[in-house]
């Protein structure tokens, strides 16, 4: 759930296929606002308007087989890495 958010004209989502959150302004092309090559997954997303940021929750996949570490993320928007 909350694979994508709206906002002022953009859209904000995760991509299933690599897991990254994009950015996409009209017709351009998606705009990775995450880092490339993670084991990050992020879902249930809500924009925050006044801190230009979108709250989310990242799923920690780094310790292989056991259970990935769930936390509630803030990725700023105007400054995403």
């Amino acid at each position: 759930g909350g694979a994508y958010q709206v906002a002022d004209g953009v859209v904000y989502f995760s991509n299933f296929v690599d897991q990254r959150l994009y950015l996409q302004k009209g017709d351009s092309e998606p705009v990775g606002i995450t880092p490339a090559d993670s084991a990050f997954r992020y879902a249930d997303s809500v924009y925050d308007n006044t801190r230009k940021r979108l709250i989310c929750i990242r799923e920690d996949h780094s310790a292989g087989e056991h259970e990935p570490v769930n936390t509630v993320v803030a990725v700023n928007l105007e400054s995403p890495d």
